[in-house]
């Protein structure tokens, strides 16, 4: 079974955020950026009558040649009308993700990348600069609030979809109670290669001449109803080939 191959293939059953005129559909937001707690890590409640808040997020990037870079982000909502704004820098690019219905069904994007996804009231994006088709051009951003969670044991009797911006054929990353996983194929994946993968160093993988590393990153969050969602990033190298894309908890 080749295991790297398996998990760039897992699939998005929702599609991307598309900007300007596509057919995706927009993901719904736990709540609006920076409008309620969790959303922006110093919000200035009260800026309007109608609820407003602004305040700013920290962030870090992670790119597509698996090298992250902190990043600084201004929320602005406006309860009242709906419309809000997440800016920011990627490198020296700017970008902005921005709404006029509470980011339920408009979801902009403008700057480094005209497309891509929102997910944990605005403090997971998915960025996708052209050409977004492609796997290897997506960009994860996550926000400090955002837990990264260290025991991978936490992840047991949950299944995730992969999303990047090349999309996938549909299918499901299964953990079990046993500390084992099973793919999309109905493939069993050990536990002590689960474990690697969830490991600082992550899995250095070999099958006939190709070689390559994959490592999960797993992130907690807590959402407007009270809900803990998991989601972990994947960072994966197979030769000169390397990617990064996240699941998401069904």
């Amino acid at each position: 079974m080749n295991f790297p191959k398996i998990i760039i293939a897992l699939a998005a059953t929702a599609a991307l955020v598309a900007c300007g005129g596509g057919d995706e559909s927009a993901p719904v937001a736990d709540t609006a950026p920076g409008a309620t707690t969790p959303g922006a890590t110093t919000p200035a409640t009260g800026a309007s009558s109608g609820g407003g808040s602004a305040g700013s997020l920290q962030l870090t990037v992670f790119t597509p040649q698996l090298t992250t870079s902190p990043s600084s982000g201004t929320v602005a909502y406006d309860a009242a009308t709906k419309k809000g704004s997440i800016s920011f820098k990627v490198g020296t690019a700017d970008q902005t993700v921005s709404t006029t219905d509470g980011y339920d069904n408009v979801v902009n994007f403008s700057g480094f990348a005209g497309s891509g996804a929102l997910r944990a009231n605005g403090n997971l994006l998915m960025l996708c600069p052209a050409p977004a088709t492609q796997e290897t051009s997506t960009h994860l951003v996550l926000s400090n609030n955002l837990t990264r969670v260290t025991d991978a044991s936490v992840l047991r009797g949950k299944s995730f979809t992969l999303r990047d911006c090349g999309g996938s054929p549909a299918g499901a990353l299964t953990f079990n109670a046993d500390g084992t996983a099973t793919d999309p194929d109905g493939g069993t994946i050990s536990a002590a290669d689960v474990a690697a993968i969830s490991s600082e160093a992550g899995w250095n993988w070999t099958d006939g001449s190709a070689t390559g590393n994959i490592k999960a990153s797993t992130y907690s969050f807590n959402n407007s109803a009270g809900q803990t969602r998991y989601y972990f990033l994947i960072q994966d190298k197979e030769g000169t080939h390397t990617t990064v894309s996240f699941g998401e908890q069904r």
